[in-house]
This record gives C-alpha cells, structure tokens and sequence, in this order.
C-alpha cells in the first residue's frame, strides 16, 4: 500500500514522464480528458457514527480513464486537506475514508454539526457535501462536582465545542448535557436537569445514554454515594448539612439522633445552596451524630442513618468540685463565647469567661449549671475562630442535680419547665399527695406564673379601694393537658373583645397601642381585628381592659386552642392557662394478605412525650380514634391481634393528621434488589437460590432458583418479611468458584440491596504455561542476532512481550475475564496464538533484504536499548472483546491506512523507512487472514496484537536512538 523508496532523480524523471502525457492529452482533446472524467464522475459522503469515520463513495465514469485502482483522491474537511490512495472497488464503486483519530485532529474543539467536505481528483473538485461529522462516546465513570453537578467522562470526542449542549437520556429520560473540555473532556448535567429529572429525590444508580445517534455508549452512577458533612454555625446555634443531593427549595424531614437516642431533633428543613439548616444548639454541642435525611413530598430516603461528623477541635478538661469551673482546659488563642453543656439529650447554654493563659473556664452563674449526674459530659465552648468541642470530667460533688447529703436525686417534670427534687423517702409521701392534689385543684397564688392543667386562672387579691387605672395586668402560659407540660411551640395569644366597643370598664374597649380598637359591629358583632400577644416558650403578659374577652392560642398562624375568659373589676392581675387541642388521627387496621379489615385489634400508640401512651380496641369496621398530645412531633403505632404477626409504624405527627394511619397485620411483604458480581464487575446470567431461613418467611412459596439480567441484577417482589438465604454457585468451565451465601431480611414495603459476590481462580494450563515460555524465548531471539544491530527488533520485541503478560493477567485477575463473558482459557489460547502471529510478522520483516542490511551496517552503533511506550492491558483488550471482531477488523484496516498516511510523511525525512514499511506491510497481511477466521475471540486477539504493533511503528520515528539508525545509511 504504501511507496518504496527510489531515488530523487527517479522520482523527477517520472513527474516530468506525467506532466508531458498531460500536456498531449489536453492537446489532442480541447477541454482534456481529465476534465470530462472529472464531470462525469460522482459520489456520496457519508459519516458513519458507528465507528467515527467519514466514508467518501466515488462512482467511475461511464466513458472515462477514472479506475480507482489506481488514483487517489483529496478530501477536503472543513478546510483541510486529506489525500487518500487507491481503494479496491466493489460493483465499480470506490470507497476511501478518513479516521477517526484524523478527524479529531482536523475539527479539533469546533463544531462539526455542518462541516462542508469536498472531494477532488487531479486538483479538480468533482463533487461536494455538507455533513454532520460529530462524535461523543461516554467513558466510564461519573461524578458529582464541587458545584452539585453530575459529571460524565468522555473517552473519545470530536465535532463538538466547549459549552455545546449534548442530547442524552438519563434513566431512559429525555435531558441535556453540557460539553465541558476545560481540564478534561467531560458532560455536565447541571442542577436544573437533576432536578427535573427527579434522580436526587431518589438516590440510586442512574444509566447516562445517547440521546441521538452520535452520542455513542452507555456509563453508570450511583447518587446514593454521595457524600454528606455537618458544619456548626459560627455562633453554635445550630448545624449546617451539606450534599449536593439537597435542592434548593424543596423540603426534607430532618432526623438527627446522638448516642443511638433517635429523635434529638425531628422537624423539616428547606435546602438552599444545597445545604439544609438546622437550628438545634443541642446538635451543635456534639462532635458527631447519626443524620436521617426525608424527602418530604416524594417520601423517599435521601440518607438513612449516616454517621457525620464535625471538625472540630477536640480537648479536654476537669469540672471543679463546686462546678464553678473548668480547668486543666487547653485552650487556643481566640475569642471565646458561652458554653453549652451536654445534658442527657440536649444542651444547655450558660455564660461563661475563658482564661487562655491559665487554662480555666469560669461559669458566671454556677448555681444555675445542671450538670449531668455522671463522670463525664460534652461541652461546646464558643468561639469566633471556630467552635471548641471538650470532654470534660466531673469531679466529686459537681453534679448539680444530685444532692450528697440527701443521695441520689429523682426528678419530676412539671408543666413550665420546672423540676420537683424528690429527696429522701420521708419527702416522698407528701410529694406524692401533693401531686394528686395538683392533678385536680387550680393553683393559685400571688404575683407569681402558675399553671392550671384544667384551665382556669389565678388573681391577685382584689384592692379596697378603686383601682387606679381601667386594665389589669394578665400573663398566659398555654398548657398542653394531655402531655401534662407547657406548650412551647405557641407563639401568639390573639385577644378580641366580646362586647366589642361597648365593653370594658368605662367603655374603653382593647387597648388601642398594642392591637387598635374598633367599634362593635352590626347586631352586636364584634369586628375588633384582636390584640396579638407575643409568646416566649408558651408564656407571654399583657395588660387588658376588665371585661369578657376571647382568647385563641395560634402556633405559625394557625389556631390551635380557643377560650373565654371574663377580667373581673377590681383585681389587679390575672394568670391565665390556656389549652390547646389535641390531635386526631384516625387508624385503620387490616389483616392477612387480603387486608379485611381487623375487628377488635389492639392498637397503642406512643410518642416522643415523656410518660404518655394510649391504647385502644378497633371496631367492627378495623378503625379507632386517637388523641395525641400537640407537644408530640414522633409517634409510634403499634398493632396487635391473637396469632397474627404484630406491625408497629413510625410517623411524623403531621403527617398522620393529614393523611391517617394504615396498620396491616400479618401482610407485610417487601422485595429484594439482588446483583451478583465476581470481583468489582457485575456477573450476568447467573442462577440464585433464595431460601427461606425464619418461620415467618417460609410463606414464601416460589422457592427455587431465579437468573439475574445483562447487568447481573434481578429483583424480587412480594417476598413475606423474614430472614432469607441467599446464594449461588455458577461454574463455567475452566475456573474454580467459590458459592456465595448472605443472609437477608426482608422488611415491610422495603426493596432491600444484595449484592452476592462470587470467588473466583483460575490456573493456566500446563500447555498453554508451556507454549508461554516458547513465545518468551522466540521473542528474546529477536535480539540474538551477532552480525547486526538489534536495537529495533529489540523495540518490537517489548510490544509483543506486553502482550504475552496479558496471559499471566488472566490468571491473576478471572474475575475481569469472567465478569464480560470471556471464557479465561479461550482468552489464553488466542492471545498466544495472535502473539505467535505477531512474533512471525517481526521475524519476518526483519529478516527482509532491505532491513536486514540496514541492521548489518548498524552493527558498529552503541548499542541501545529501546522499549515501547504503550502497554497492553487486560481492561483495554476486554473492551475489544465486547464490540466484538467485525468491528475490531474494520479498526485493525482504518489503523493500518492511518500508518502508512505516516510513512509517507516520513518518506524523504529518514534514509530508510524499512523497518517499519517491512512490519507494516506483514501486519497487513495478518489483517486479511482475518477475514476467513470466524472465531470472535482469534479476531480480537489478533486485531489487537496488529494494532499495537503499528502503534510502535508510528513511534518508531520519536526515538532518536532508533531514528538514528535509520539515517545511517544511503542505499
């Protein structure tokens, strides 16, 4: 295919020879012979996205001297020029094509989508197209970057532009890429895309395709890996998580617990920024926790259970006894704030003074300081540089809670907030009664809050004489009665009028400058839009006109308790308790596989308020009513009936208020998501046994084997709940397995992950091993020559020796071969017999006059020796493999029309090309010998043994110890 060298003169002599046929055409035929050929012929461009290369068809003239056979054309690409020799024919049509490696480097970062390419022969343009010569193939891999977007690598590109949107589909969906070659070519999904896509609502492995024919492959990720970090907020208020799988405006369920205490905070966030706020001061005095994250309105699981934590400094200290104190505390140069203190599951905040110089940390208020009862407790100390995080120990006697003289302390918690020291036992008997009266009886008292759990209120003794003004001083603290507690979360008391502008005494009506004061309506009707209280921790005071007034308890706007209540003429203060309504929620309970409603179940419920629970019996119809305490945020369904498997479900309170509560007894199914893999591949077609192991789960009644999919994964639907035993033992020949057994539990409406990973090894053949060694002697024999130089066979020799290690990979990794469907001893035989080839074609070509003689007068050189760059690897000839051999020997043939461009370059630039052409020419010959072998695996092998050996010879001419040689001689 390519020139032998000839002399200049030669190749003078022989233009000139042409240029007077030429002349004597033109002249025996007005217009020129060319000329009429060049008008009659014509042709189609064509780009073949499946293996990127541009296909030019000529078609020869009826009546002109055009064969083919024996000239070449030019294709000009979008402006560059590419000169392509003969082609044989086929049905009198010629083909010449342009690579795609030659592609790349014409169109570069351009686009390529109308790339106008003219054909011409003789210097003439004989005809012309525009066409769309664009190429992406995916790599393997995906990312999420710094900025929250989803990356893709892209292993071959050309015709497409930086910041070009690329049409894919992702899960089978529609969308667009980014095309980004800024470091490294790559296609951004931004964070738009994903979130229209929905794939960060439901983290799991997603599939990035082609969403147009030029977009070529197919590449895996799994969001689920994505990472996420927790950051204090520089004032210790709160925490900060981050994930790019957070969207900005959306809203998730929060649950973060600490030390396995599940429901530290519960409560839903929105992310901005992809990072979700927490304002918990109790979170933020710990060095780690266990995070939950929910999408709100997909219900989906965006992280369950993670464990994150911060970085933080870490130290330690001693509590003194008084615990007035913290000392022995290493403390580095900054500006310290309060401390909090870590108190069973939450965090108390206290001011507090820190002395750098003498390691101490003085609480202002130690009196006020609850220290746990226990040797040791986390604090968080304040600080502008970042937040201090510290162990300290608790020396005898700073346990605030407990009291020495009297022993271990029992607390008793009161609605408000306050605490009831139970101490010794002679204590305990009034404290019992007391409480019995304070659970029936309004406390009643002067100038102090009291709460009454049954709603009424407490008044200042009433004065002698008039009072001095029209309103009475009034304070509210609003009680959740069944929680037995204060109602923290309302924030506003809205106080209204009943008589409107008629009431209060003197007819002074609400208080005009802290809500305004309207005149009563229509027929009494009160219009006065109402005085609003603000709340601090359910308390608020106020001062209001004597008279009858409304009062509604509101949290975030909405109302959650409504009373009356009249201001008595003459007393100088009111207290006020003020109930808010409970929650209803309504249960249904069903039963069996069926779900028939469940008569006369047990259901209780509990929540995360201390010391309150319920229980109940449904009615014919499986239903009961709950009433749960507003103060509760988590709550826990339990239901139970005489042989029948319990169910307890976990909600968040908001959510069965809205929805209700459905509790299927003995019905509970889930699935399993099983792949099976052998080292990091996945391994298809292989059967799994799925047995059940517990009692529950022998309902199971499809027991027997079932076959994973292409991608080694199959999933498994309505399994009963229980334990399983999952295994399977796949042995094709020629490998030893080892049988993968794991045990799984199927839980309620969960479609739980197994991944089943098969052992494997493999031992080469005592023949092959044989045959192994014979190939590695003959290639040492291509250096054993005495009576010439053997620098450049030694080059060649060091490709063949890379591919022989491919053997030897095989043995050391089956897992690769077995994982895409390549029988490892087939793999052995066709790499031994394509290296046997390949050793052949370098014999052979170095053993040719023209080689041999140059290597003989090369024989007086230092020597040298020389290795190829390449490397042949077990994961690149596995690639090969899968597309299989007619697109290997197309590669193989576009790889040797490629070279030989090169050598005629290199024509004229070195004295002697031989060793080279010589090797070119013989790898050819191995190309066409492909075409009559019908076996896959000898197709690839031998494709690939030919393409890395015109890689070393394209290379050849970057060696200057090697090009040296080649311009030793003048012959």
């Amino acid at each position: 295919m390519g020139r032998t060298t000839t002399g200049r003169t030669s190749a003078l002599l022989a233009v000139v020879a042409c240029a007077l046929v030429v002349c004597a055409a033109l002249a025996a035929v007005p217009g020129g012979a060319d000329a009429q050929d060049q008008q009659d012929l014509t042709g189609e461009v064509t780009f073949q996205e499946s293996n990127g290369q541009l296909s030019v068809a000529v078609e020869s003239a009826t009546n002109g001297s055009f064969s083919g056979g024996n000239e070449s054309v030019t294709i000009d690409v979008g402006g560059t020029d590419v000169e392509r020799g003969p082609t044989a024919p086929e049905g009198g049509e010629y083909t010449y094509t342009v690579g795609q490696n030659r592609l790349a480097d014409i169109l570069g970062g351009q686009s390529g989508s109308d790339t106008p390419v003219r054909v011409l022969y003789g210097g003439t343009e004989i005809f012309n197209e525009t066409v769309d010569i664009r190429r992406v193939a995916l790599g393997n891999s995906g990312e999420f970057t710094d900025d929250g977007e989803l990356r893709f690598d892209v292993r071959t590109t050309f015709g497409v532009e930086s910041g070009a949107e690329i049409p894919i589909q992702v899960g089978g969906q529609d969308a667009t890429a980014t095309y980004d070659n800024a470091t490294a070519p790559g296609l951004v999904v931004d964070r738009g895309t994903l979130g229209t896509l929905g794939v960060l609502r439901e983290p799991g492995r997603i599939t990035v395709s082609g969403g147009e024919t030029y977009v070529r492959g197919e590449v895996g990720f799994d969001t689920a890996t994505a990472p996420v970090t927790a950051t204090r907020l520089s004032n210790a208020s709160g925490v900060t998580f981050g994930s790019p799988l957070f969207e900005g405006g959306e809203t998730y369920v929060v649950t973060a617990s600490i030390d396995s205490s599940p429901g530290q905070y519960v409560g839903t966030a929105d992310a901005g920024e992809q990072e979700i706020r927490v304002d918990s001061a109790a979170l933020a005095a710990e060095s780690s926790l266990t995070l939950t994250v929910e999408h709100e309105s997909a219900g989906s699981t965006i992280y369950g259970g993670e464990t994150v934590e911060f970085t933080a400094e870490s130290v330690t200290g001693d509590v003194s006894a008084d615990g007035a104190e913290i000392t022995n505390i290493s403390l580095p140069d900054g500006n310290y704030g309060d401390v909090w203190v870590r108190v069973g599951n939450g965090a108390e905040q206290y001011n507090a003074t820190a002395d750098v110089e003498n390691e101490t940390v003085e609480l202002s208020d130690p009196d006020a300081v609850q220290w746990p009862d226990a040797n040791q407790t986390g604090i968080l100390i304040e600080r502008e540089e970042s937040p201090l995080y510290a162990t300290v120990t608790l020396q005898s006697g700073a346990g605030g809670q407990g009291d020495s003289q009297n022993g271990p302390g029992i607390f008793s918690a009161l609605p408000g907030g306050r605490f009831l020291l139970i101490g010794g036992g002679a204590v305990l008997g009034v404290v019992v009664v007391a409480a019995g009266v304070y659970a029936g009886l309004a406390v009643f008292g002067s100038g102090t809050t009291r709460l009454n759990p049954l709603g009424g209120s407490s008044k200042s003794k009433a004065s002698a004489k008039s009072p001095p003004s029209e309103t009475a001083e009034v304070s509210f603290e609003v009680v959740d009665e069944l929680a037995g507690r204060t109602y923290r979360e309302a924030n506003r008391v809205v106080a209204r009028s009943k008589a409107g502008g008629q009431a209060g005494f003197g007819g002074g009506g609400a208080v005009g400058s802290r809500g305004g004061r309207n005149a009563g309506g229509p027929a009494g009707v009160n219009t006065d839009t109402g005085q609003r209280i603000g709340l601090s921790g359910g308390t608020g005071t106020t001062e209001l006109d004597y008279g009858d007034w409304v009062f509604e308890v509101e949290e975030r706007n909405r109302t959650v308790g409504k009373r009356d209540h009249t201001l008595e003429y003459g007393f100088d203060s009111d207290h006020i308790a003020l109930s808010v309504a409970p929650y209803a929620v309504s249960v249904q309970v069903t039963e069996g596989p069926e779900r028939k409603p469940a008569e006369t179940a047990e259901v209780s419920v509990t929540t995360d308020v201390e010391r309150w629970s319920s229980r109940k019996r449904t009615d014919r119809d499986g239903r009961v009513q709950f009433e749960i305490p507003r103060s509760a945020s988590r709550v826990t369904f339990t239901a139970e009936k005489p042989d029948l498997r319990p169910v307890e479900s976990e909600h968040r309170i908001e959510q069965v208020v809205q929805d209700g509560v459905t509790l299927a007894i003995g019905a509970e199914t889930g699935g399993m998501a099983i792949e099976t893999r052998v080292g990091k591949r996945a391994w298809p077609g292989v059967e799994v046994l799925i047995t059940p192991v517990s009692q529950d789960a022998k309902a199971y009644t499809d027991e027997g084997p079932v076959t994973t999919d292409s991608e080694g994964r199959r999933e498994v639907q309505n399994l009963p709940v229980g334990e399983y035993e999952v295994s399977a033992h796949p042995q094709p020949d020629g490998v030893e397995t080892t049988e993968a057994v794991e045990r799984v539990t199927v839980r309620d409406n969960v479609m739980t992950e197994v991944a089943v990973s098969i052992g494997i090894s493999y031992s080469i053949p005592e023949t092959h091993r044989d045959r192994l060694a014979g190939l590695r002697e003959r290639i040492e024999g291509l250096t054993a020559a005495t009576n010439r130089d053997v620098a450049i066979p030694r080059y060649y020799g060091t490709v063949l020796t890379s591919v022989l290690d491919l053997v030897e990979a095989v043995e050391s990794s089956p897992e690769n071969v077995v994982g895409e469907g390549v029988p490892p001893d087939a793999m052995v035989e066709a790499v031994l017999d394509a290296t046997d080839a390949g050793i052949t074609a370098v014999e052979g070509a170095m053993s040719e006059r023209r080689t041999s003689s140059l290597l003989e007068a090369c024989a007086s050189m230092p020597p040298a020796e020389v290795a190829w760059s390449g490397d042949a690897t077990l994961d690149a000839f596995l690639e090969q493999a899968t597309e299989g051999g007619e697109r290997d020997r197309r590669a193989l043939r576009d790889r040797l029309k490629e070279t030989d461009d090169v050598l005629d370059e290199m024509w004229g630039e070195v004295n002697e090309i031989a060793p080279a052409r010589k090797l070119h020419d013989r790898v050819g010959e191995l190309a066409r010998e492909t075409g009559g072998i019908d076996d896959e695996l000898t197709v690839v092998a031998r494709a690939y043994v030919g393409i890395c050996l015109l890689d070393a010879i394209e290379e050849l001419f970057e060696h200057d110890d090697l090009r040296e040689r080649l311009n030793s001689g003048s012959y």
